[in-house]
């Protein structure tokens, strides 16, 4: 685990401003699936009370991004048959998500995936996986927390979290195509949202993580 060399500013309660924190340093590959995270370190490190510390490392367990193994914590790591659970599930989930969040957009939403979008845009044209993969996140992060059914949230972000932190563990770089083909279904989607067309959303979300999964699960069951 990378070492942080000063106290974070953390925003609203310590336990969900430091889970916050530790999950986009996850997210984002600064620490990385499989890495262990002790709580009295992190506490003394961070100036931070073990029960806080605690709280939020147990906040992080329940979105899916950390496991208990004895005294210390472990960023998820999937095994491949792991990865494919997930994935089969999310397509169940996202889909429906979709839909809810169709129904109660709102422009705020439309200015944050329109700034996922530019961001993918200029990821592809300096083929920068990593700034794709940050913004992919953030989109999907988006049409979770608008649609209104919070267990359908926790649900995404436990079956899905762990999928973004180790995809990027495992890809270096995607070819060209694949940048392309990501960019025309999330327009295609943001474009069905904000016509709060919510039948059409969830047809364009299953379609669409239909085919990455027949893209992308060779990639993951080797």
């Amino acid at each position: 685990m990378r070492k942080t060399s000063r106290v974070p500013r953390l925003a609203g309660p310590i336990r969900l401003g430091l889970a916050n924190l530790l999950q986009q340093e996850i997210l984002s590959g600064r620490i990385a699936p499989g890495s262990r995270i002790q709580q009295l370190d992190l506490a003394r490190r961070l100036k931070l009370s073990q029960s806080a510390v605690r709280e939020a490392l147990q906040e992080l367990e329940h979105r899916g991004l950390l496991r208990k193994l004895g005294r210390s914590w472990q960023v998820t790591r999937l095994s491949d048959g792991e990865l494919v659970d997930h994935f089969q599930v999310r397509a169940l989930l996202e889909p429906f998500a979709c839909r809810l969040a169709a129904f109660h957009w709102t422009e705020e939403a439309t200015r944050r995936m329109e700034d996922c979008v530019r961001r993918m845009e200029e990821a592809a044209r300096l083929s920068d996986y990593a700034m794709h993969w940050a913004a992919d996140v953030d989109y999907h992060l988006t049409i979770w927390e608008l649609q209104p059914n919070r267990c359908l949230e926790q649900l995404l972000k436990t079956v899905s979290l762990p999928v973004f932190a180790n995809g990027l563990l495992r890809h270096a770089a995607i070819p060209p195509e694949s940048y392309r083909r990501s960019l025309r279904w999330h327009l295609l989607l943001l474009r069905l949202l904000r016509a709060r067309d919510g039948l059409g959303a969830e047809r364009a979300a299953r379609r669409a993580v239909r085919e990455f999964l027949a893209l992308n699960l060779k990639d993951f069951a080797g």
